[in-house]
């Protein structure tokens, strides 16, 4: 499932806030280390990336997870990449006298990582 969202911060305060949630996702979608003592080159165990349960609301309410739901469910979710753009009009702007772009385009891809079959698509339960 991808999900693509277009950020145009209105100011500095706003443009440092897009990017924390940035990092916030590319943070979730890589996996842990545990294990050895070097800094510079972990060894040892990783651990699992960040699972993503996944929901939809319309005009701030939560659509429902049965058959009266318009869209479909998506079961517990890894994100697998996260695209960035930083672009307007084909050039990178800055907020004068900063490194915070005016403009960032971020495009989701997530993957189920349950099993899904037809029962789950046709009686919309997960």
């Amino acid at each position: 499932h991808k999900f693509t969202f277009k950020f145009n911060p209105h100011r500095v305060e706003e443009s440092a806030i897009v990017t924390k949630i940035i990092n916030e996702f590319k943070s979730a979608m890589l996996p842990q280390t545990g294990g050895g003592d070097n800094k510079t080159s972990p060894s040892g165990t990783f651990g699992y990336p960040d699972e993503f349960k996944i929901t939809y609301y319309i005009d701030g309410e939560l659509l429902p997870s049965n058959s009266n739901n318009p869209m479909f469910n998506i079961g517990r979710s890894v994100l697998t990449n996260c695209e960035l753009s930083y672009t307007t009009q084909d050039t990178v702007l800055f907020f004068e006298g900063t490194q915070f772009p005016v403009t960032i385009n971020m495009a989701l891809t997530f993957m189920e990582i349950e099993i899904m079959h037809r029962g789950k698509v046709t009686n919309k339960g997960l």
